[in-house]
């Protein structure tokens, strides 16, 4: 962020989206200054500063051909300035609002090169969420370029629901209006296909003037089919805008869409001819939530255009009847782990694990999900907590949590703006126009002054000491101050007699203007001058110029005071080896209380330099007078004031609480960033916090720069000892914590020490009044990795161990006891034998908590081999209670038959215990349409023959089998089920005794014939049920004939290919044997016109294997 403001703006471009909560932004044509090149300055509202500096921090990174170049941005008391590439050809919107609809070919090119920048977005990790028209930018030869990054998010990071509008709702994809909505590359899918309708019709195909209106249809609604565009663009368009982000189309396939004909492949940028999407970054909390239903939409009357989030709906405590799900939906932390499913197997970086641990929770924090946390405090819990003795004392840490560098308090103390000013020629005080040379004979020259100084001496004396006259003596002074910047000439005047003189002539001339003009070059020349001999810095010139600070002409007592300034700055740091005289500090002190605003300036500025150098003043004197200072309305003199006390608090303790109150006040609200720094400096040395608390929190939430990292260590502060308080804001405090990592190394260590003490001091305070709420402080530490890693030691550990067994779990937000442990076991922390410790957990009356455990017991069930108290937990506590576990919530269920099948997998003896209750069985195959562990589970049982073909039958396990296998997702795994299912059923030799029962499975064979390529096993599926429904003795029905033409489709397909001869070879070695066993098989077989040809061509140009298997079948049918 650059300091100056360099651009010139001239004629406004556009606007912003209008908003309730902050001004339009205005978007000005502009040019940096002393050049040519024009940009746009984006003028935006104050509030909106850290959606901006997360804007630029990513647009920083970027460079792309078809994304908005950064330029700079800057702040002011009351705007952002934020500039970027100027795009002449303006916004995509006025473009479709001139012209309404695009012609194929051109949304073909505009499209193209918003695929190319989306590309590079994810290939960087980001997912952009405001793909609108408002937001595409066309530069002078009409190149998209996207705009705006305010609404980007790193993958599987929350997206903020607060950020929507209206606008944004148009293009929003129907995950993303659900509870715990999970983004993706997807999303920014759904949104360019949203993007492509707007551009063929005129309109999103789901925009309603009614938001709650256009939210519904967006739900529910199905896209209308565009009859004037082609099929490609339908296809592309309608299969983006698929309900379900699982089933739109994969990067893979969007580029390789017929619809781009050769528009990618041609593209000067390369972007896609090699286009390999392995290369993609992983989504791994995403891709873990394949198959989870979210449940529950937002509340878009508290979430559009408002600073609020939907708020966190409970379970009902309604019990739920037998196989329906229940009508209340799971809390957000509840939602939150399911969103984590199968993350302790992520075997990916520690950044992904991370990202997976830290989309556990809403990162709101204006109304986050723990909005009822301190409500539901019981008012005596939360006064002991508030009270409570450090008897939990934060130096408690072991031996690996050392930390000595500084702490909170004295980074607190630091600050750049306690940087020692010039007191001379400091234009924050006055300005010092200077008469002009031009066309004035002067007696020197600047390379008379460096080179040949005693000539030069020798005529400024004569000149300056000449007639006392304005005209003649102003151009020389003026040229000889402009001169003395220059460190060469200052020197040579600084180490001569005219430098003393100057102070002289100033006192003998009668001419104020004169007497200024000889102190400012006094002023000047010691300013800029970097040796000078202390003979020349004479006692009689410093009484004088003590004198002349005095003097009732303002003009000469400024230019006086400013120089007694600089000298007793230059004094106290070393740079003049001379002593400070007695009359100097009264004269400083005494110049504070002058009338004149610029001499009370100079003389602070001064006193500021020397606490900045630890100067000792006379604390009482000073503080009296600090505390009558009128610093009137000057910003520059409010700062130095400001920037004066924060030094003077640093070093002394109050004797006036009450002025350092009001002080703090009146700082803190303030709009300038840097009275809102020194307020919270002045609040932190004095142990004010309390005090401005809703300033505190104010800055930390939208801040950036130093005021971010001095509210930051003001959070600390303020909450050590009222941790009920900080539920609300400690998300957001440890995510910036990892930031910290790397902005201010210095800061995170410090912090990082903090926040370890502190969290074994919440557990501390759990154990002592059992207020478990308070654990979600340690839960969003847990979150991030290096905090995580730190906080969790041995006697941490045995805490936490201890909190979970003296719980009940019995209130709302209990889980979060395990939801901190599900974090040490994802980051590895800690062993799985912590879970023998949740046994009331699996008891407890909330849903949530229910979920949350056996979340975590499927989770370590994973783990190979099996850790024996994972499986003495499951056999005492899951197995007893296996019936109502599988009957209770849609997502406990999920997880329940997660455990069983790990269990089964590692112990087959659980399944014998399985199979012994007909109505688990029943559960259980009537999961498997839609949950993968089910489909694990049932195969398990079938194939360990536990299960009788009467079960299978009168546990309706067919139907649910044949509607497992509908779902594509499911066809790998529902393949091996009927495998199992049908190899048991074809091993009974009485199975013509209940043929008839299992009729229903023959009417898969078309199916299984269509998925052999795919699907290996599909084959040995079909084989089976050739075999077991031909047609014996008197029967005449042939079941499978229903397969021969998808069967036929597949040979056409597969007949040349190595890969596919076996399974398709071992299919027509099975209808060979029907043909052979089955003369109503023979007959069908020889009807079946299509397959009959291409089996011809399969045997005379298949592979050897199958030419065999097909010469073979042709010469059984004929």
């Amino acid at each position: 962020m650059s300091a100056e403001f360099n651009v010139q703006l001239y004629d406004v471009l556009g606007t912003g989206r209008k908003s309730p909560n902050y001004s339009q932004t205005i978007v000005n044509k502009g040019r940096v200054k002393e050049s040519i090149d024009f940009v746009a300055a984006k003028n935006v509202d104050l509030l909106r500063q850290e959606e901006v500096y997360h804007s630029v921090q990513i647009m920083g990174k970027f460079k792309h051909d078809n994304i908005v170049r950064f330029v700079n941005w800057y702040v002011t008391n009351t705007r952002l300035y934020v500039i970027l590439e100027y795009c002449p050809g303006g916004n995509l919107l006025d473009l479709l609002e001139r012209d309404v609809c695009l012609p194929e070919s051109v949304i073909r090119i505009f499209c193209s090169d918003v695929l190319s920048a989306l590309h590079y977005i994810h290939n960087r990790g980001f997912i952009f969420h405001d793909l609108t028209p408002r937001n595409i930018l066309l530069d002078e030869c009409g190149v998209i370029k996207l705009n705006d990054f305010a609404r980007a998010t790193q993958i599987d990071e929350p997206f903020d629901l607060t950020k929507i509008d209206k606008e944004i709702l148009e293009y929003l994809p129907p995950e993303m209006l659900v509870t715990d909505s999970i983004s993706s590359f997807a999303s920014d899918f759904y949104a360019l296909a949203c993007l492509m309708y707007r551009m063929a019709t005129g309109a999103t195909p789901f925009y309603s003037e009614n938001a709650e209106d256009m939210k519904k249809m967006i739900l529910n609604s199905n896209p209308q089919k565009i009859t004037e565009c082609s099929a490609d663009f339908n296809d592309l368009v309608l299969r983006c805008l698929n309900k379900d982000p699982y089933k739109r189309p994969t990067w893979k396939e969007v580029v390789r869409h017929p619809f781009w004909q050769n528009c990618l492949t041609e593209r000067l940028d390369d972007e896609f001819k090699n286009f390999n999407e392995k290369l993609l970054p992983p989504q791994p909390i995403w891709e873990s939530s394949k198959g989870i239903t979210p449940q529950g939409d937002i509340d878009l009357s508290k979430s559009l255009l408002l600073s609020m989030v939907s708020s966190t709906s409970e379970l009902s405590s309604k019990s739920v009847s037998k196989g329906k799900k229940a009508d209340a939906s799971i809390t957000k932390s509840g939602r939150s782990i399911i969103q984590s499913i199968n993350k302790s197997t992520n075997q990916n970086t520690n950044q992904s694990v991370n990202q997976s641990v830290n989309q556990s929770v809403n990162q709101s924090t204006n109304k986050s999900l723990l909005q009822s946390v301190n409500k539901s405090i019981n008012k005596s819990v939360a006064d002991s907590i508030n009270n409570m003795s450090l008897s939990y004392s934060l130096k408690n840490q072991e031996a690996s949590n050392a930390y000595t560098g500084p702490t909170i308090n004295d980074l607190m103390k630091e600050s750049p703006l306690f940087a020692p000013a010039t007191v001379v020629l400091n234009t924050n005080i006055e300005s010092f126009p200077l008469s002009s040379t031009e066309g004035v004979s002067l007696p020197v020259t600047t390379v008379m002054l460096k080179s040949k100084p005693e000539e030069a001496i020798q005529k400024i004396d004569v000149s300056l000491k000449g007639s006392d006259r304005i005209k003649t003596k102003v151009p020389v002074l003026s040229f000889l101050i402009e001169q003395s910047k220059s460190a060469d000439i200052a020197n040579n005047l600084a180490n001569s007699s005219i430098f003393p003189e100057l102070v002289n002539l100033a006192k003998t001339t009668k001419h104020p203007s004169l007497a200024a003009g000889f102190l400012l070059l006094y002023g000047t020349i010691l300013k800029f001058a970097t040796d000078i001999n202390d003979r020349f810095l004479t006692t009689d010139s410093i009484n004088t110029l003590q004198v002349l600070s005095c003097s009732a002409q303002e003009k000469i007592s400024r230019k006086a005071i400013s120089v007694l300034g600089q000298l007793a700055t230059y004094i106290i740091n070393g740079i003049i080896k001379i002593s400070m005289p007695s009359f100097m500090m009264s004269t400083i002190l005494k110049a504070l209380r002058s009338p004149d605003e610029p001499i009370r300036h100079y003389a602070l500025r001064t006193v500021a330099n020397m606490l900045a150098y630890g100067y000792d003043v006379d604390q009482s004197s000073l503080e009296n007078i600090l505390t009558s200072f009128d610093f009137g309305q000057s910003q520059y003199l409010t700062e130095t004031f400001a920037i004066t006390i924060s030094l003077f608090y640093t070093k002394y303790t109050a004797a006036s609480n009450d002025f350092a109150v009001s002080i703090v006040k009146n700082l803190i609200s303030r709009p300038s960033p840097t009275l809102q720094t020194l307020a919270l400096i002045i609040a932190s040395t004095q142990n004010l916090t309390s005090i401005i608390k809703d300033g505190i929190l104010n800055c930390f939430k939208s801040s950036t720069g130093e005021l971010r990292v001095k509210s930051f260590l003001s959070m600390c502060l303020l909450f050590t000892s009222i941790p009920a308080e900080f539920i609300d804001y400690s998300q957001k405090f440890f995510h910036m914590l990892e930031k910290m990592a790397t902005e201010a190394p210095d800061v995170f260590e410090c912090v990082m020490k903090w926040s370890v003490e502190y969290c074994e001091l919440i557990v501390g305070i759990v154990l002592e009044t059992q207020n478990i709420d308070l654990l979600m402080i340690v839960y969003n530490a847990m979150q991030i990795r290096q905090i995580s890693t730190r906080i969790w030691t041995p006697r941490f550990e045995k805490k936490i161990e201890r909190a979970i067994r003296n719980h009940t779990f019995n209130t709302a937000k209990s889980e979060v006891a395990i939801q901190i442990v599900q974090c040490a076991l994802c980051y590895q922390l800690c062993d799985v034998s912590i879970v023998a410790d949740m046994c009331r957990a699996i008891n407890s009356q909330q849903p949530t908590v229910r979920f949350a455990v056996t979340k975590l017991i499927a989770d370590a069930s994973m783990q190979r081999p099996l850790h024996s108290s994972v499986m003495t937990f499951i056999e005492n506590n899951i197995l007893t209670q296996i019936l109502p576990l599988l009957q209770d919530e849609d997502c406990i269920v999920d997880q329940t038959l997660r455990i069983l099948a790990n269990a089964s997998a590692e112990n087959p003896e659980i399944l014998k215990q399985i199979s012994a209750k007909q109505s688990v069985v029943v559960l259980i195959f009537n999961s498997v349409c839609d949950n993968q562990a089910a489909l694990q589970l049932s195969t398990q049982l079938i194939a360990s023959n536990e299960i009788s073909i009467d079960c299978m039958v009168n546990t309706r396990f067919i139907p649910a089998l044949i509607g497992s296998l509908d779902k594509r997702e499911n066809s790998a795994s529902a393949i091996e089920l009927l495998f199992a299912a049908l190899t048991t059923i074809e091993k009974k030799k009485n199975r013509r005794t209940f043929i008839k029962a299992i009729h229903n499975l023959a009417t898969v064979a078309p199916k299984l014939a269509s998925l052999i390529l795919e699907y290996p096993r599909a084959g040995d599926c079909l084989c089976l049920i050739t075999r077991i429904f031909t047609p014996q003795g008197n029967q005449n029905e042939v079941i499978i004939e229903s397969a021969f033409n998808p069967f036929a489709t597949a040979l056409s397909s597969g007949y040349t290919r190595p890969e596919c001869a076996t399974v398709l070879a071992e299919v027509i070695k099975t209808f060979t044997w029907a043909v052979e066993n089955s003369p109503p098989t023979r007959l069908k077989l020889k009807g079946a016109t299509r397959l009959m040809t291409i089996m011809k061509k399969a045997a005379e140009g298949g592979t050897e294997e199958i030419k065999q298997a097909a010469s073979a079948c042709l010469k059984a049918v004929k």
